[in-house]
C-alpha cells in the first residue's frame, strides 16, 4: 500500500474524524483510559472484531508485564499469559517492531509477514484459537525505538481491511506512540531508574544540579514541582532544563527520556 497516495484521497470527513480522535487520545489521563479510547477511536475509523495492545520492555520487542489490554477476546488473562510466556517469540512481525521504517503506520500482516506465515505455529497455536484472521498492526515507536503495539482484527468469513481504512487509522499513529510512551516510560512501570539517569548524566557531562533536575524530570515532575525539591526558583529550573537540552540534543522531555532509555 502506498500510504501517501491513499491519504491524499481520503474524504475530508475522515480527516476530521481522525483529527478529533487524535485530540481525544492526547487528552487521556491514564493508561487504562488511553487503551479504551484507542480501541474506541480505531473502531470508528476501521471497525474491527477484536483487539490487543501492550507496551514493550525498555525498547525491546518483549511485552511489558501488566500492559496488556484485550477487547472481545475469550479468557483474556489466559491469552495474555500464553503470549507473554511463549508465543511472542514466534510473532512474525517482530522484525517490524524493531524497524523504524514501520513505526506508527497501520500495516497488514499479509503484506508484511513472510509468505506462508499462516502455516506456522504462531497462527495455528495462538491466533487461530482466538479467531484472529484479518489483522492490522501498529508498531508504535518514538525516537527510533519501539514503544508498544496495537493489533486489531476481523474474523474468518468477514472482509479484510481496505487501504482507506489502514490509511485513516495511520493518521493516529504519532499520537498513539507519544501517548503510550508517556504512560509507560514516563509515568509507568518502565520509567527510567536512578542507575540509567546517573549514567546518562555522566555521558553528557551534566553538572550535579543538572543531574538532580534530570532525575526529577524522570519522575514526571513539572517545573513547578521541581523548584522546591531542588531549592531553586521555577525560572532557574527552566534555565537548567534548557542547558540539558542543549548538551544532549533533546528537543522535549519525552525525547530526553527516550534517549535515556535507549541501550
Amino acid at each position: 500500500m502506498d500510504i501517501e497516495s491513499v491519504l491524499k484521497r481520503l474524504p475530508s470527513r475522515t480527516l476530521k474524524d481522525a483529527w478529533r480522535a487524535a485530540h481525544t487520545l492526547a487528552e487521556c489521563e491514564s493508561y487504562d483510559e488511553f487503551s479504551k479510547a484507542a480501541f474506541f477511536q480505531i473502531n470508528r475509523l476501521a471497525p474491527f472484531e477484536s483487539g490487543a495492545m501492550y507496551s514493550f520492555q525498555r525498547f525491546t520487542s518483549k511485552p511489558l508485564e501488566g500492559s496488556y489490554r484485550l477487547v472481545n477476546v475469550d479468557d483474556p488473562q489466559r491469552q495474555a499469559y500464553d503470549y507473554d510466556s511463549y508465543y511472542w517469540r514466534l510473532n512474525p512481525l517482530n522484525p517490524a517492531f524493531d524497524s523504524p521504517r514501520y513505526y506508527n503506520t497501520a500495516i497488514s500482516w499479509d503484506d508484511h509477514c513472510a509468505p506462508g506465515w499462516r502455516n506456522g505455529e504462531f497462527y495455528s497455536g495462538f491466533l487461530r484459537k482466538i479467531q484472529f484472521e484479518y489483522l492490522i498492526n501498529f508498531s508504535l515507536g518514538f525516537r527510533g525505538a519501539p514503544v508498544g503495539t496495537i493489533s486489531f482484527t476481523r474474523p474468518a468469513g468477514g472482509r479484510d481491511f481496505s487501504d482507506k481504512e489502514k490509511a485513516a487509522v495511520t493518521l493516529l499513529g504519532h499520537t498513539l506512540a507519544l501517548t503510550q510512551f508517556k504512560f509507560t516510560y514516563v509515568q509507568g512501570a518502565a520509567a527510567p531508574d536512578e542507575r540509567m539517569v546517573s549514567a546518562f548524566a555522566r555521558r553528557y557531562k551534566l553538572t550535579p544540579k543538572e543531574g538532580q533536575i534530570l532525575c526529577l524530570l524522570a519522575q514526571g515532575m513539572s517545573n513547578k514541582e521541581i523548584g522546591p525539591v531542588a531549592a531553586i526558583s521555577e525560572p532557574t529550573v527552566k534555565a537548567h532544563i534548557t542547558h540539558i537540552f542543549q548538551k544532549t540534543g533533546a528537543f522535549s522531555r519525552l525525547s530526553l527520556l527516550a534517549m535515556m532509555m535507549k541501550p
